[in-house]
């Protein structure tokens, strides 16, 4: 089960790729986003509150592919909830833990250089059997 079901729209949600002109740090993987660098930015308001959201482009394909499968995302619990569909649906779990692997390292191989942008991983088995 996803972890956005049930939960009610973002009253005004914008959103656009920009390129850094200060640092930023990502909501998802923490990491530091440096100038020059390219990034997700979203302005929001949800039940009366504003806020916004920094994302860097390696957890744009995370939250791009819960977006795609499950219509939407909890900023800050990508990692989480792509753990729990790696176990829900096995056939497609390897390129979700690796999305999660690249999160919680920061994106970063072990000799400190950056790993490349991931691909969005392929969709669920599951939306593709008829009932």
């Amino acid at each position: 089960m996803c972890r956005i079901d049930g939960a009610a729209p973002a009253q005004v949600y914008r959103a656009k790729i920009v390129k850094a002109r200060k640092p930023h740090r990502c909501g998802e993987c923490l990491r530091g986003i440096g100038i020059g660098e390219t990034y997700r930015s979203v302005f929001m308001v949800y039940d009366g509150y504003a806020d916004s959201y920094c994302t860097c482009q390696h957890c744009c394909a995370a939250q791009d592919w819960l977006a795609r499968e499950c219509g939407g995302y909890i900023f800050s619990q990508v990692a989480e909830e792509l753990e729990e569909h790696a176990f829900d649906y096995p056939t497609i779990a390897m390129p979700l833990r690796k999305l999660v692997a690249g999160i919680k390292r920061k994106w970063r191989w072990f000799n400190g250089e950056m790993m490349g942008v991931p691909p969005v991983p392929p969709a669920q088995i599951a939306h593709h059997v008829l009932s």
